[in-house]
């Protein structure tokens, strides 16, 4: 199947009054029909919330991945905007898989990676880095020097296969991205790149080297910058704990110190984001200092699927936006009372 955001939109718009609403959330979002994950471009825009995910609008089954889009004022009524991406060039036909976005000169910048899948020999599966621009904050054109990153840019003793999932921030008037990776012999890690345009990437370290935290893969890396600390929000597969169990998904929240002189993240401690298996995959936007708001899926890659069984033509949805603050040194995360209060700067 050839798909083009025209194709995604136009299904949209002739299929959405067919999905079931028996058990589609009041206020939790959840993708107008089909499939949703990863919560991608989470950004304020026009002092608008825009939330970008992961969606297949086709079936309520994982497919290839597009980018759907929707704002909201206040982080809980949204609006459903038309598919931002497709997967419609050949540097990621096989998905638009997550990335993230940020404003600059009144534009939004979209840093997304292309999935290459080889079905017969998995070693050959490739994943690289894109950038898509838009003017309006729903059109988006895709860079014609995609892609910015490929397994050229990944260093040595690092899977190539795996390579995915960019976090774009700015500091210092210099724009870096972290992307989720792991080792040769499958350990996670965190690889940092900078850009003085947001075009063009160069690698700079191994920013968040392998602990037994980080698994097997480290996948949807997030680095927060508070005035006395770094903080990582990351997701990590098959993390394995003292008592042997393993966790195949898990999201951490992990602070430290940031090594600008190494570029090397720092842990100093460690603890679980959200207890359960319906918390995967956190984004953040930076609202002000000592001040970022996080949206999270609300996984379920193991758990029974009734609105996919039941032939309800959706599957997925979003945690309500929490806010992540440091106060007097103690890092603080909460949903608000008051849900309006999450995008006031």
């Amino acid at each position: 199947m050839l798909y083009t955001i025209e194709k995604a939109n136009e299904f949209i718009r002739g299929n959405k009054e067919t999905t079931g609403k028996k058990f589609y959330p009041d206020y939790h979002f959840a993708p107008p029909i089909g499939w949703t994950n990863d919560p991608n471009g989470v950004v304020i825009f026009n002092n608008e919330l825009h939330l970008f995910y992961q969606h297949y609008p086709y079936k309520a089954e994982h497919g290839a991945m597009h980018w759907g889009h929707a704002k909201s004022k206040e982080g809980l009524h949204w609006q459903d905007l038309p598919v931002a991406l497709a997967p419609d060039q050949d540097y990621d036909k096989g998905g638009v898989f997550s990335g993230s976005t940020i404003e600059k000169d009144g534009k939004l910048y979209v840093m997304y990676t292309g999935h290459l899948p080889d079905e017969t020999d998995e070693t050959k599966t490739r994943q690289n880095q894109n950038i898509a621009i838009s003017e309006d904050g729903v059109n988006f054109k895709k860079y014609e020097g995609n892609p910015v990153l490929t397994e050229d840019d990944i260093p040595a003793g690092t899977s190539v296969v795996d390579f995915r999932d960019p976090k774009i921030f700015e500091k210092d008037g210099i724009y870096y991205s972290v992307i989720g990776s792991k080792t040769l012999d499958n350990k996670g890690q965190v690889i940092l790149y900078h850009s003085e345009d947001l075009l063009n990437w160069e690698y700079v370290s191994v920013i968040f080297p392998y602990n037994p935290y980080l698994g097997t893969m480290v996948e949807c890396p997030d680095l927060l910058l508070f005035k006395d600390k770094a903080v990582f929000i990351l997701s990590a597969m098959d993390y394995v704990d003292e008592k042997g169990k393993v966790h195949s998904h898990i999201s951490w929240l992990i602070e430290g110190e940031m090594d600008w002189e190494n570029f090397e993240f720092q842990q100093t401690s460690i603890k679980e984001m959200d207890n359960g298996m319906d918390f995967y995959a956190p984004q953040t936007v930076k609202l002000a200092e000592e001040r970022y708001l996080a949206i999270a899926w609300m996984q379920n890659w193991q758990a029974n699927r009734p609105t996919y069984e039941l032939g309800h033509n959706w599957f997925g949805q979003m945690t309500l936006p929490r806010m992540i603050t440091a106060k007097d040194g103690e890092l603080q995360q909460k949903v608000p009372l008051k849900i309006f209060d999450l995008i006031k700067i």
